[in-house]
């Protein structure tokens, strides 16, 4: 939808929360260094702060959908890994330090919905404020789907 978000919180915003938060950050595309993740969770990992990072799913691709990346490889050198759960458009791995606090790591794909041979799976159904439906965030009609949802 255009929204660009650089900054939602700041960092001394979120420094003053005293509850137990997620912190959301997408990872750009240049990585994540070892070093500055170090900071953050020398920072964030001990005030209660659950983790979640995300991939650009600008960038995602289908083949690189569930395959570990070089940050998940990074986060099963710091964490303890839980689970991965995926689907056909995204997949998230969870890690924790000492049941203490979480970090999860999702990547998924630009569309809701991928087409794999003759069939299509759909991973979100987008409902618009005023009740038109759809399979994928591009807000495409498609008849046969709605024949099919509604």
């Amino acid at each position: 939808m255009n929204f660009d978000f650089d900054c939602v919180a700041s960092v001394e915003d979120m420094d003053r929360i005293e509850k137990s938060i997620r912190i959301n950050s997408v990872i750009s595309d240049s990585g994540l260094s070892k070093t500055e993740f170090n900071n953050f969770l020398s920072k964030y990992g001990k005030k209660k702060r659950d983790i979640n990072l995300r991939a650009n799913y600008k960038t995602m691709t289908v083949d690189k959908l569930k395959i570990m990346d070089d940050i998940s490889l990074m986060l099963s050198e710091y964490f303890d890994y839980i689970c991965t759960e995926s689907c056909m458009v995204c997949n998230s791995e969870h890690y924790s330090v000492n049941d203490k606090f979480l970090c999860s790591y999702h990547r998924g794909l630009e569309k809701s919905s991928v087409q794999v041979g003759n069939k299509c799976y759909v991973n979100d159904i987008i409902v618009k404020q005023d009740g038109s439906v759809y399979k994928d965030w591009d807000c495409v009609k498609d008849e046969s789907f709605n024949e099919w949802v509604l």
